[in-house]
């Protein structure tokens, strides 16, 4: 019997998948400094460490067969706020557009091991998460033919995993902004060497 198709295709996330939001103080500060030639290689290396995430994320759902419909796959988001926070820190976020995502990650309800009724209350959709993902039973419509996966599989935490082992190259890409940052920052200004570095960093090797 031919395999029945799955609804949602999978596909790869880039920087376009990546929404990057700033507040209008920045706004303000980038247009009265001019001082984005740094930020704007942090930003990019911050992207560019998301989108890597995202694909990893999405291998985990794949591999650990929490691959239904494909809904869950083909919906993963990310976002950054570019705002430092009031610790320094520029923030990013991988999450899905599935209110279920939780259920699969952590194992709980129908995929628990064993399987449960129910599930914390907490984690209960709203009728704006419900209307976002297909219902149940169209999913079981437009389907027909193929099992039902994961139920009873435990917990299978495809986001975890997937900060875990894309680690290395999430910081690489870091450093590789800070890095290109610096760079296009001394690249602006003057090239011709007139400072002796000791004077300007107490620099002594001695």
């Amino acid at each position: 019997m031919a395999k029945a198709p799955i609804m949602y295709k999978s596909k790869r996330y880039t920087g376009k998948n990546v929404e990057v939001l700033i507040s209008e103080s920045l706004i303000r500060f980038l247009r009265v400094t001019g001082n984005h030639l740094f930020l704007k290689e942090v930003y990019k290396g911050m992207q560019r460490s998301l989108v890597i995430l995202m694909n990893e994320t999405k291998k985990n759902i794949q591999s650990m067969k929490a691959v239904y419909s494909g809904f869950l796959r083909s919906n993963i988001i990310s976002w950054m706020e570019a705002n430092p926070n009031p610790a320094g820190r520029i923030k990013g976020f991988v999450a899905t557009r599935a209110w279920y995502d939780i259920l699969i990650h952590e194992g709980l309800g129908i995929h628990a091991n064993p399987p449960q009724k129910d599930y914390p209350s907490q984690y209960r959709p709203t009728a704006q998460q419900l209307a976002i993902v297909p219902t149940w039973a169209s999913k079981m419509d437009l389907m027909k033919g193929v099992k039902r996966k994961g139920a009873g599989a435990g917990p299978r935490p495809f986001l975890r995993n997937a900060v875990e082992s894309a680690s290395i190259r999430i910081v690489e890409e870091l450093g590789k902004g800070a890095f290109l940052g610096i760079r296009n920052v001394i690249a602006s200004g003057s090239q011709i060497p007139r400072h002796k570095l000791n004077e300007i960093m107490k620099f002594n090797l001695g």
